[in-house]
């Protein structure tokens, strides 16, 4: 744990958030600066956060503070299960409970979690695309299995 958060590593990706830093100020002198718009900086933080500690752990950037608005799926269902994290903790068995139900229903009894959902749902169809396609990749090799 030591490496991955020492001060040579957040150094290496100090680049990046500096990117990210700069999109962030060429949007809002593009599109909120003079234009009498409203910015909600609570989902402005959110996004760029979320790309910074996305891009720090994974590597990969989901380009968060580009959504219009600064709406952004990942900071919202963050938020959104954060909040129900204190049911769960005081009520185990609600967790449990929701991952069987269907998202219709956890979204009506509690609408916070449509957030939470439709995330994961996005989730589960992007990693399905990626495992037809590391399948498709692993069929054209010539290298042969192991069986793990």
């Amino acid at each position: 744990m030591n490496s991955i958060l020492s001060q040579k590593k957040i150094a290496e990706h100090a680049p990046v958030i500096q990117d990210h830093v700069n999109t962030l100020c060429n949007r809002l002198a593009n599109k909120y600066a003079g234009k009498n718009r409203v910015l909600i900086l609570n989902d402005l933080w959110g996004c760029l956060t979320s790309d910074t500690v996305v891009g720090y752990c994974f590597e990969r950037s989901y380009h968060f503070i580009e959504e219009p608005d600064f709406k952004a799926s990942f900071p919202t269902a963050t938020e959104d299960l954060v909040d129900g994290v204190h049911y769960v903790t005081q009520f185990p068995w609600l967790s449990s409970l929701a991952q069987n139900l269907p998202d219709s229903i956890v979204g009506f009894l509690s609408p916070p979690m449509r957030s939470v959902s439709d995330f994961n749902n996005v989730s589960r169809f992007f990693l399905m695309i990626f495992g037809v396609l590391l399948l498709k990749k692993r069929r054209k090799c010539k290298v042969r299995s192991l069986g793990f």
